[in-house]
């Protein structure tokens, strides 16, 4: 019976032995024995990973309940967090601040990070510019006016940081707001919030002559410097920088 499609909440009780689609990757599953479960299907690094969602039913998990759950798995999935996260939750979601996200999102992901400097800079920038302002704040209550007045005093003297602290809180509120499904603008997002409220950084940096154009190389020097860009094919800048002098 597999392909079978279950869209009334009523057929949950009825339908006979087999797997049924209900919405894009939930299943029902009903085995001969009577009994009845939700799973969650989906392809993660070219293998099929299932999740169980507990027993289906009218008196048990409903049809609306397992497919809200079944898009909060989603859209776990489409930011690269395990969707095992939404069904596990370590606490009350109705007590977990922005710092607790900050933390949990720190931990799991340090193992992937470059260098032993960038596992320092999140926590580091974490403690010393967005937990006084907003650590304690549930995700779904930080405004744009809050980031604005955390990043304003950093803007001008340290503008560089000042972006990176912008980038790293909009990562960890983006990943709150998947696990708690959230769904609405994340109020640390440069284009259409922040960037009518600050200065853009690449001009604050010019303003403060920290932007200087490189003067051009000698046309003798250039085929050593081409030779120095192609020992780095990882980094970005140097292959876009080795086009831009073909082209």
């Amino acid at each position: 019976m597999a392909g079978l499609k279950v869209t009334q909440a009523k057929q949950i009780d009825k339908v006979g032995p087999g797997s049924y689609t209900v919405a894009a990757n939930l299943i029902l599953r009903v085995k001969p024995t009577g009994s009845r479960s939700w799973v969650f299907r989906y392809q993660s690094n070219g293998s099929v990973k299932e999740f169980g969602l507990g027993t289906a039913g009218e008196k048990e998990r409903g049809l609306a309940e397992a497919r809200e759950l079944a898009e909060k798995m989603r859209a776990a999935v489409r930011n690269g967090i395990d969707p095992a996260t939404i069904l596990k939750p370590k606490h009350d979601p109705s007590a977990l601040t922005f710092e607790h996200y900050a933390n949990e999102y720190i931990e799991a992901n340090k193992g992937g990070w470059r260098n032993a400097k960038h596992q320092l800079q999140w926590p580091n920038t974490m403690r010393d510019y967005a937990f006084p302002a907003i650590g304690k704040k549930r995700p779904g209550e930080i405004n744009v006016g809050d980031i604005q007045k955390l990043l304003l005093p950093l803007w001008a003297i340290k503008t560089e940081t000042a972006s990176r602290v912008r980038q790293r809180i909009e990562t960890i509120i983006d990943y709150a707001y998947v696990i708690e499904g959230i769904d609405k603008r994340n109020p640390a997002r440069w284009k259409g919030n922040l960037d009518k409220l600050l200065p853009n950084p690449r001009k604050v940096a010019k303003a403060a002559g920290k932007l200087k154009p490189h003067p051009a190389p000698a046309w003798q020097e250039v085929p050593a410097i081409m030779e120095k860009l192609r020992a780095k094919p990882e980094v970005v800048s140097a292959l876009a920088l080795i086009l831009k002098s073909i082209d």
